[in-house]
């Protein structure tokens, strides 16, 4: 991967970020695994990215003791987590945020990507229609999923239903049957 950076403290990457978060397109962070892990914790990465506008997203495993995430500028319509929204709250409190993390929320409050709410789609129906997807495609996924616990149904139906064009669900939908038949755990993104 380019653009690979590693950090040992979340001051170390909050100086790279106010140097480079204006003018930056996204880096992959690399990050220890375990508790004797000498890098910068994901949770204070985040921290530190929202901050100054900027996201976690994809993860990547590199070796046995390591793997890579995605940190980048908030694309302008992302959608805000409950999460996400509720630390930035929290750090905003606590005096951490930038001039340019506020300016991103701001905007994000102006065109409505701040109060929608994933939640408001019913999973539900989603869950079911996925399952039906999966019958159709494959049996041996389809009986998988149905023997997944629910919050794991959920995810799949989440990830399956925020594809933005059809193109990309019948992709995810692929993804989603290889993941089920070879048992694979964690997120698909």
């Amino acid at each position: 991967m380019n653009n690979e950076l590693e950090f040992q403290s979340r001051q170390q990457f909050r100086l790279w970020l106010a140097e480079h978060s204006q003018t930056g397109k996204g880096i992959w962070i690399i990050f220890g695994k375990g508790k004797t892990a000498n890098t910068l914790k994901p949770g204070e990465a985040l921290e530190e990215a929202l901050c100054f506008g900027w996201i976690d997203g994809q993860i990547k495993p590199v070796d046995d003791v390591k793997y890579i995430k995605y940190f980048a500028p908030r694309r302008e319509k992302s959608t805000w987590s409950e999460k996400n929204k509720k630390l930035a709250e929290k750090l905003i409190k606590a005096g951490s945020f930038t001039d340019h993390g506020l300016s991103v929320i701001e905007r994000s409050k102006t065109n409505g990507s701040w109060a929608h709410e994933k939640q408001d789609i019913d999973l539900g129906s989603i869950v079911k229609t996925l399952a039906d997807i999966l019958k159709a495609n494959s049996i041996k996924a389809y009986e998988v999923y149905n023997f997944s616990s629910e919050s794991k149904q959920r995810q799949l139906a989440r990830f399956y239903t925020e594809a933005k064009s059809e193109e990309v669900k019948k992709k995810r939908v692929a993804k989603i049957i290889e993941a089920l038949i070879e048992r694979k755990k964690g997120m698909l993104y």
